[in-house]
């Protein structure tokens, strides 16, 4: 397969509808695929084109890519993330299916499987693993940071671009992608503004905080939950992490492996390469 061999197709789950991408045969082995924070569905074009024997769909999040926006007035939690994984699922009509996720992405997807881990066949997380804790004494100033945000950002424009190649040039410094890798992204999460000048379709609104993060006794009660074979991808120059805390949360997971490859946050992209035989060998075994 190649990256033009995917196809784009509309979902629709209770009260939005979801955009997506999708690669291989319909009778493949069902995965879905979720993206990190403000990126989109289009982080899987090198990786997923040169896996086999799938049915791959990578869906944007609400308020991310092409898919619609929550309401306004309606914020964006972190928990909330983890049903649209059974949403869209349920959409497709695949009662089980297996995980493919990056990053923000990841976070969700282990939390998704530890809420109905019968439907969850095998699970590949990369550099990501469950979501930012908090201790319970940090939620009320949690909340307050939020609410003061939500403010400010209400009264905030998202940032213009004169042409595509100038948002490309931003995404590939911020994300350390190469050009041609940050283009991908942009074109999957640009529009052009009736001035003629361009702006990302994400909602502004992601960029606040959350309203109240889960505690981290919270999170390994999920990742107990957890039954699947998992992979963690570790990028050794990915997200940077508290090895002790990490390790802790690995332990959590009697299902998980981890494999370690050279790389950074979005080697899935930048590097697919490296990292697609320990993916295809996991996701479709022979």
């Amino acid at each position: 397969m190649d990256i033009n061999s995917s196809q784009n197709i509309e979902i629709h789950i209770p009260g939005l509808e979801i955009a997506a991408k999708t690669w291989g045969p319909e009778d493949g082995k069902p995965v879905l695929s979720a993206h990190g924070w403000l990126d989109n569905a289009a982080t899987f074009d090198r990786l997923a084109p040169m896996l086999d024997g799938l049915r791959i769909v990578a869906f944007d999040f609400p308020g991310h890519g092409r898919s619609d926006h929550r309401p306004p007035g309606v914020t964006y939690h972190f928990i909330d993330w983890v049903p649209i994984f059974f949403d869209v699922a349920d959409a497709l009509g695949w009662q089980t299916f297996s995980l493919m996720c990056h990053s923000m992405g990841a976070a969700a997807a282990s939390l998704a499987a530890g809420t109905y881990p019968e439907r969850i066949e095998r699970m590949v997380l990369i550099d990501g693993l469950g979501p930012w804790a908090s201790p319970a004494s940090e939620a009320p100033g949690q909340l307050r940071k939020a609410l003061d945000e939500r403010k400010v950002l209400s009264e905030k424009s998202s940032r213009v671009f004169n042409s595509p190649e100038d948002a490309v040039n931003t995404v590939s410094e911020v994300h350390g992608l190469s050009p041609a890798n940050a283009k991908l992204l942009v074109d999957r999460g640009l529009e052009q503004l009736d001035d003629g000048q361009w702006r990302f379709t994400y909602d502004l609104f992601l960029r606040g905080a959350s309203n109240l993060r889960l505690t981290e006794e919270q999170v390994l009660a999920f990742f107990g939950e957890i039954e699947c074979p998992s992979l963690l991808i570790r990028p050794r120059s990915g997200w940077p992490t508290d090895a002790a805390h990490m390790q802790r949360r690995i332990d959590a997971i009697a299902t998980l492996e981890v494999f370690e490859v050279e790389g950074g946050h979005h080697v899935h992209l930048e590097n697919p390469e490296r990292i697609v035989d320990a993916v295809g060998e996991f996701l479709n075994p022979h």
